[in-house]
């Protein structure tokens, strides 16, 4: 059984070198590989189409690859690939998401159903102006937060390239690759597990959306109970937000 860990980092992300040195420690922990993409060299052979950085979020290649980095290493020998964004924190000692997961079975944390709602809308939108994309059932429990999700070998084929570029239209939703992933997942008939939400935290999720949004302290708000902290967009001081719980955590 071979495993890896993997995430996407492309560009200036000043946070990544503690963000991996826990990443690293986990695969250690987890039995795994840790191989990080951050050179778009090694993913050379995804001929993905040049998309425009409007509608919705720009970069779309990089929402693409997200999903096409599980085909990337099961081609290279892999069983289960767990895809991480960058942007994770894992607290030392965290638990194996490869142990919780069922074999046999992707794994993914559960997203709102107003997140879930949205992104459908852009579904239907889309496979109803392409009749090369057939419209897939909705299921609001079955949506994911994709910065985290465990890929396995037995769906292999839901990831194939040509299936990511032919739905690539999905890519210009608000939420870019947890539509093209949610449509990637249904059409592909992937059997889900659904992992507890500390595998998946976003952290002073009590606090208001504006408080969050500013918040320059994430100290108090570390529970010894999360094993993987993710930290979005949301958080206007992310890098900082980044290094204080990343160096919080190199210290234990």
């Amino acid at each position: 059984m071979k495993k890896v860990i993997t995430t996407i980092s492309l560009g200036n992300r000043e946070w990544t070198s503690n963000v991996f040195k826990l990443m690293q420690t986990y695969a250690d922990r987890c039995g795994a590989d840790f191989s990080p993409i951050c050179d778009l060299n090694r993913v050379a052979d995804f001929e993905f189409p040049d998309m425009p950085d409007k509608p919705g979020r720009p970069n779309k290649l990089a929402y693409a690859l997200k999903s096409y980095i599980a085909w990337y290493f099961f081609q290279r020998g892999y069983d289960r690939v767990l895809v991480l964004d960058d942007t994770c924190c894992i607290r030392p000692g965290a638990e194996s998401l490869f142990d919780t997961v069922p074999l046999g079975k992707c794994g993914y944390s559960q997203t709102s159903p107003v997140h879930a709602e949205k992104s459908f809308k852009t579904i239907r939108k889309v496979c109803n102006r392409d009749e090369n994309l057939p419209l897939v059932d909705f299921d609001a429990e079955a949506y994911m937060n994709s910065g985290v999700i465990l890929y396995d070998r037995n769906f292999q084929d839901a990831f194939h390239p040509s299936k990511i570029i032919m739905a690539r239209e999905l890519l210009y939703a608000s939420h870019p690759h947890q539509t093209l992933l949610y449509y990637l997942f249904t059409l592909g008939h992937v059997e889900l597990h659904c992992f507890d939400k500390k595998f998946n935290s976003i952290p002073a999720m009590k606090l208001s959306k504006q408080t969050r949004f500013e918040l320059e302290n994430i100290k108090p708000f570390i529970d010894s109970r999360v094993d993987i902290y993710h930290l979005t967009g949301g958080f206007n001081h992310r890098a900082s937000l980044i290094t204080q719980l990343t160096e919080h955590f190199l210290r234990k």
